[in-house]
């Protein structure tokens, strides 16, 4: 009998646990998507730091392949596109790295809200940076 009774709450417990948590992405705050995206920016930028210092050595290794920043625009469009991204990336994580040490150090605060706002105003200046970038 004693059995049949905590066979009974422990089956009771177990049907007002959470089964599926349907972690959905449409779901997520938009903080959270910012330290996602801080996150997924540092270890791309540390891949894209490699083939930046191979991209410098080979220029100054073979000085007849130098290409200077200003025939940027005569460069293939893979290799734009590349360094388009790599710039996003290293301008957002720049971002993202000093929206954090603020709200660590409660300058922003820990309110939803500032949280909210600096995340909304980090994507905003990434990429009012990244358009004066391609159109200067």
């Amino acid at each position: 009998m004693l059995n049949k009774l905590k066979f009974e709450k422990l089956a009771n417990k177990r049907k007002k646990k959470l089964i599926n948590l349907e972690l959905d992405i449409r779901k997520l705050p938009i903080n959270a998507i910012a330290s996602i995206l801080h996150r997924i920016s540092g270890v791309m930028n540390i891949f894209s730091l490699g083939w930046m210092i191979r991209r410098i050595y080979s220029n100054i290794k073979f000085q007849e392949k130098f290409s200077p920043i200003i025939f940027f625009n005569s460069q293939s469009y893979f290799y734009r596109f590349l360094v388009y991204i790599f710039f996003i990336m290293f301008i957002y994580h720049i971002l993202s790295g000093i929206r954090f040490i603020l709200i660590d150090l409660n300058i922003i605060g820990y309110k939803l809200i500032a949280i909210k706002i600096s995340a909304i105003l980090v994507f905003f200046i990434t990429f009012l940076l990244f358009f004066l970038f391609i159109y200067l």
